[in-house]
């Protein structure tokens, strides 16, 4: 029966509460629902979009996390952290950010080194410190060393945050 609900309220002209029906969607966790939140990603609404990704987070079958990484390579910029946040929390998910660091597209290697960060597994961790050292683009490699830092917890489980680099001391930016 919520299901036949989240249905109707997709008409809704409301965004909060399209927003919601898409989540309700997620949850209610039927693999049949993969289609449709597939569909909402190609919303002109970011909002929309957002939802739906939370939303094949939320559904965490294989397929949905297919469909969520065959849109994290085409994703914009606005979506795509959204994305490698939600492809983080599946084995099938953490695969496509993996495939995803090869990738020609800088935004989609910078999404998934914030993604892999995330993941909070050795390998993941060994990944984001190849891309620090390897990867061409400063602004990946920025990311990667940021994903690796926001790793590193205190002992009451809160975050660390680390001073910002003094910037007469990063060899690369002395002249």
């Amino acid at each position: 029966m919520a299901r036949a609900f989240f249905l109707e309220t997709l008409r809704n002209p409301s965004l909060e509460i399209r927003c919601a029906a898409l989540r309700g969607l997620g949850w209610c966790g039927a693999s049949r629902e993969v289609g449709l939140l597939a569909g909402a990603t190609g919303d002109d609404d970011l909002a929309i979009r957002e939802a739906a990704v939370l939303a094949m987070r939320d559904l965490a079958t294989p397929g949905a996390m297919r469909a969520l990484g065959e849109y994290f390579a085409r994703a914009d910029d606005r979506t795509a952290l959204v994305v490698a946040q939600a492809l983080a929390t599946h084995p099938v998910g953490q695969t496509a950010l993996q495939d995803a660091t090869h990738a020609a597209d800088l935004v989609l290697r910078r999404a998934a080194a914030y993604g892999l960060g995330a993941v909070g597994e050795p390998w993941a961790t060994e990944l984001l410190e190849r891309l620090i050292r390897e990867d061409p683009e400063w602004l990946v490699r920025s990311a990667a060393e940021t994903a690796l830092s926001y790793t590193g917890q205190d002992e009451g489980g809160r975050q660390v945050v680390l001073a910002p680099p003094k910037v007469d001391e990063i060899e690369w930016l002395v002249i």
